[in-house]
């Protein structure tokens, strides 16, 4: 059976990167404000681990940018308690 193609929006796509910003900016409003350079080094390492896990989503693959959206808004949930 030839697998069914489903329509791809690329806002979809769009909205997971807007979401990745988001979670940035938080980690590097932590970083910036930090104590301590341990703690400076902490947030910015999450802010680069964050940039290469996003870019690891092929951006036509709508499971994979799904699933990652996800993640998006519950790491954002995580850190300041709501997400839109």
């Amino acid at each position: 059976m030839a697998e069914e193609r489903r329509y791809y929006d690329p806002m979809t796509y769009d909205v997971m990167r807007e979401l990745a910003n988001r979670l940035r900016g938080i980690y590097i409003a932590r970083a910036r404000k930090a104590a301590s350079s341990e703690e400076d080094e902490r947030w910015s390492q999450a802010d680069r681990d964050l940039i290469a896990e996003v870019r690891a989503v092929p951006a036509m693959d709508l499971d994979a940018v799904t699933a990652m959206t996800a993640t998006l808004r519950e790491r954002i949930r995580a850190e300041i308690g709501t997400a839109s």
